[in-house]
């Protein structure tokens, strides 16, 4: 089923660029996809995590920190419509983080910041290699999933918008139908 590639600290304010398309192309024999969000990529074809990751070293000008999961497992995540059926209440948004490794200990949920009634973020749920969360509006500068979660639950991450991952499995779906 191949597998997803997700970039972490890539491509976000002129920080570790690189462009997807042009990887996209250098990746062909894997069947690579680039799906849209910053460093997110599917690759069709792939089924060696490593050899995989040897490639896009090979060909990005800086180091990576990749995540790289099996689209089986993402397309699994999204079945399970872990927020529910209902849409987002208005102005909440949520968000998938893809963990680098399981938090130890695991943490009492929700996690919330700031703690309490005014919470912002909340994370709702950790489901395999996935921290889920939701944020809800606020004044002033508006909470990002990423570093709250690694603060809170001690491990490295990269986050992406709940959007995001039901666009990759929708281009998942569409490559295995093929």
């Amino acid at each position: 089923m191949g597998l997803v590639v997700f970039f972490r600290a890539a491509n976000v304010g002129g920080h570790q660029t690189f462009r997807p398309g042009g990887l996209v192309r250098q990746l062909a024999s894997f069947g690579a996809v680039n799906v849209g969000a910053a460093g997110t990529l599917y690759a069709a074809r792939a089924d060696d995590p490593a050899a995989l990751e040897r490639a896009i070293r090979r060909s990005v000008p800086f180091e990576p920190e990749l995540m790289i999961r099996p689209s089986d497992e993402v397309v699994r995540l999204v079945d399970t419509a872990p927020f529910g059926a209902r849409p987002s209440p208005a102005g909440v948004e949520r968000y998938a983080t893809v963990l680098a490794e399981l938090p130890h200990p695991r943490p009492t949920l929700p996690v919330e910041e700031p703690p309490g009634t005014r919470w912002q973020l909340r994370v709702v749920r950790i489901v395999g290699p996935f921290a889920l969360s939701v944020r809800r509006p606020a004044a002033g500068r508006p909470l990002y999933p990423n570093p709250v979660i690694e603060r809170r639950l001690g491990v490295r991450a990269t986050t992406r918008t709940w959007a995001t991952i039901e666009k990759l499995v929708a281009i998942v779906r569409g490559a295995d139908s093929v």
